[in-house]
């Protein structure tokens, strides 16, 4: 059985950012944003996104009602 420390080592992975980190930490200019950690904001950005596409292929979408 794995621990809780292996459980969170098992779903990281590194990433390199370097080319778009000035981008994620300028995009917003709330109080908010500032505080929150590199992490907190890219998962922020990932899960707003998926949110989007999400909504974009629901099964309403695809018949045309919210257009």
């Amino acid at each position: 059985m794995l621990t809780d420390d292996e459980m969170l080592r098992k779903n990281r992975f590194p990433l390199d950012i370097s080319d778009i980190r000035d981008r994620i930490e300028n995009c917003r200019t709330d109080v908010a944003w500032g505080e929150m950690s590199l992490t907190a904001k890219i998962r922020t950005l990932i899960l707003e996104r998926i949110e989007i596409l999400e909504a974009q292929s629901s099964p309403q979408n695809k018949s045309g009602e919210n257009q």
